[in-house]
């Protein structure tokens, strides 16, 4: 068929290295097929092939297409909500992948919310939106996330959330009380959590650069107290005897620490937001 001869000429020329040709004889491709009687599960089909082929954006147009023909049919809400939830998570960023279009995801996840509010999301999808976001830097939006998953009663790792949102709240928004909270959420609830001793690290910090020399010399003691029966001592021991040490030898925070808690904490918040280093 003409379609079909239209498809192998562009394909032709993206495995020639002409891409800017072949994208615009996909996108006649795409606007014809769409326009075609084919069903949804031809049109899925085809938007899965060339993810796999790694054409992003022909796979992204063929999914727009399917997913809108998709939500016409609003009958079968559950079937909607759990196809948009698959297709999002093809191009997901995840902590062992990069995702081959995560705004991409992002749009749909915004679709959902858009069209079934707080139906759409499960806690573990609103987690991988989250990690997702937090991944494009879309920090506002991933912090909400975070905080919405925070208060799912039956989420089991809120542990890890507290502390994403204490350091997201001190390092990110400057926000230091707030930070300060969450932190402890950490320490007075998740004794247990692998993010117990870098939540009493951070109380250290945030005080030590406070001023609250004191206090932050308690927390840091805390996390020596914790693991002295350990062998094996976790890298964050060494950094709380390091500030102990320059606390006890009247010392200011060590410089490029000091440069960097400077720049995070001394603005409530503008938008040029720093590296974050302390996950």
């Amino acid at each position: 068929s003409e379609i079909e001869v239209l498809k192998g000429i562009a394909d032709d020329l993206f495995r020639d290295g002409e891409l800017n040709y072949a994208k615009k004889l996909y996108n006649v491709y795409v606007s014809k097929i769409s326009k075609k009687d084919i069903s949804n599960e031809e049109l899925k089909n085809l938007a899965e092939s060339f993810l796999k082929e790694n054409k992003t954006d022909l796979a992204v147009s063929l999914y727009d297409v399917y997913l809108e023909k998709l939500t016409k049919d609003q009958q079968h809400k559950k079937n909607i909500i759990k196809e948009m939830l698959e297709v999002a998570e093809k191009f997901i960023h995840t902590g062992w992948q990069e995702g081959s279009d995560p705004f991409y995801a992002e749009k749909l996840y915004d679709k959902l919310e858009s069209l079934y509010k707080n139906e759409a999301l499960d806690a573990i999808s609103l987690y991988k939106r989250a990690y997702n976001l937090e991944r494009i830097k879309e920090y506002e939006s991933c912090f909400n996330a975070y905080l919405l998953l925070a208060n799912y009663p039956d989420y089991q790792d809120k542990d890890r959330i507290y502390f994403r949102l204490g350091i997201f709240s001190a390092y990110v928004f400057g926000k230091i009380e707030q930070a300060s909270d969450f932190f402890s959420k950490v320490v007075n609830k998740f004794k247990q959590s692998k993010d117990y001793l870098n939540s009493l690290y951070n109380l250290g910090l945030l005080n030590h650069w406070q001023g609250n020399l004191e206090k932050a010399k308690e927390f840091y003691n805390i996390i020596l107290e914790s693991t002295k029966e350990i062998k094996e001592k976790p890298e964050i021991v060494s950094l709380a005897e390091y500030r102990i040490k320059e606390l006890e030898e009247s010392k200011e925070i060590e410089y490029n620490l000091r440069m960097f808690l400077d720049v995070a904490l001394k603005k409530e918040k503008k938008h040029d937001h720093v590296k974050l280093e302390l996950f």
